[in-house]
């Protein structure tokens, strides 16, 4: 850089003073040497620091407008897995509301027994991911104060992934009333269950007996 004065070489700052310094540094050292008069440098830098203002002011702006924008996406990432969920919600909705029931159900009295009760029913299911079918038979006999309940439930099931489940479950109560409000009930049963298939196969059985006292109110 070179400053003349009617024809002749008044001031001069090498290239390798100027490169990699801000123009204020450089207008000191036009300063320091009286090259430039002072109303230009103080309107320079006065110049200067409006400019960096305005920066400043352009980079917070910036800022606050990502800060915005990231808001902004984040609410529509959440409004977008809201409304996934909603029509998972619906597609199961319109599963279960496809899903048919047809129940048969037949009783008799006295046919084993004085009093005695018989109640069976069946009940065929019929589901867009799966068909079932379950039976269940019910024995009543009182006998004085004793009364005995038999009850055996079978369900099967199999599935759009071939996966079969059966479960049979026989059960006994016996009960005896002890005064004309109080009994005393014992019960006992087991529980097979079995599912098979291409993904899973496990075989459980249950066995459970449990007993305690009946108060009626009424």
């Amino acid at each position: 850089m070179a400053l003349f004065k009617d024809g002749e070489l008044v001031w001069f700052l090498p290239r390798h003073r100027i490169e990699g310094r801000d123009a204020l540094a450089v207008a000191q050292e036009l300063r320091a040497a009286d090259a430039i008069p002072q109303q230009t440098l103080d309107d320079a830098e006065a110049a200067s620091a409006t400019a960096r203002a305005a920066l400043a002011q352009a980079q917070a702006q910036l800022e606050s407008a990502t800060q915005q924008q990231a808001a902004s996406r984040s609410q529509v990432d959440a409004a977008r897995a809201a409304a996934d969920r909603a029509r998972s919600d619906l597609a199961r909705a319109r599963e279960l509301a496809a899903t048919q029931v047809v129940s048969v159900q037949a009783l008799g009295n006295n046919l084993m027994a004085t009093n005695d009760t018989t109640v069976f029913n069946t009940s065929f299911i019929f589901a867009p991911l799966y068909r079932g079918q379950a039976y269940n038979l019910t024995y009543v006999v009182p006998l004085n104060a004793w009364r005995l309940d038999g009850t055996l439930r079978y369900y099967t099931q199999h599935d759009t992934q071939d996966e079969r489940q059966t479960r049979l479950a026989p059960s006994l109560k016996v009960a005896y009333r002890w005064f004309d409000r109080l009994s005393v009930e014992l019960e006992g049963g087991r529980e097979q269950f079995d599912e098979t298939g291409p993904i899973r196969e496990t075989h459980s059985t249950r066995w459970y007996v449990y007993g305690g006292y009946r108060l009626d109110f009424q």
